[in-house]
């Protein structure tokens, strides 16, 4: 008995069939990776303040983000512009016990402040990321970007440089990145 090769209706049906049910068979609640080099060049495309080179050098420093999904890879930047964010309030603050002028020091406290509020709102992000509170996380994500603003005008009010220029230019482009990819999730 000859048989009778395969019609394209028939494959096209049993690839439609399969489709449909392959998500039946994955574990619950698990989702498809997705490549930081997409993502980054996905939102360095969308938002002229995300640079491409630094949005994958950043990511790839945390090796969760190799299996991360795009909800996975906004907790990730949000978590490393909090680490950020308290390193340069850290740093602030110890320059402020060495600065000697008093207006240093009120822009030393400007700046520790500003970027100790900035550390406490990405970590309010991650939680409400993971609980899927995106309107929540694009308002904490979104003060933070101001912390390196603040820092630095700080200085330019005393018309003195700025102790860290490119540390808050790291900060404020980390943040940005965290937040370009939690708008990816709405």
């Amino acid at each position: 008995m000859a048989t009778k090769p395969c019609s394209m209706t028939s494959i096209a049906l049993l690839l439609a069939l399969l489709l449909l049910l392959l998500p039946s068979y994955l574990p619950r609640g698990a989702t498809a990776a997705v490549s930081v080099e997409a993502t980054c060049k996905n939102i360095a495309g969308d938002d002229p303040n995300v640079h491409y080179a630094f949005c994958v050098e950043a990511l790839r420093r945390d090796p969760a983000s190799g299996s991360a999904d795009t909800k996975g890879l906004a907790v990730v930047a949000t978590k490393l512009s909090e680490k950020n964010a308290t390193s340069m309030a850290a740093a602030a603050t110890a320059l402020l016990g060495k600065a000697q002028r008093p207006p240093e020091q009120r822009s030393l406290e400007t700046c520790a402040s500003a970027y100790g509020e900035a550390a406490e709102a990405l970590g309010l992000s991650v939680g409400v990321i993971e609980e899927g509170r995106l309107d929540d996380a694009m308002t904490y994500l979104s003060a933070s970007i101001g912390a390196a603003d603040v820092c630095a005008r700080a200085f330019e009010e005393l018309r003195a440089a700025c102790p860290f220029p490119m540390e808050n230019k790291a900060a404020q482009q980390l943040c940005y990145v965290a937040l370009c990819i939690a708008h990816l999730l709405g």
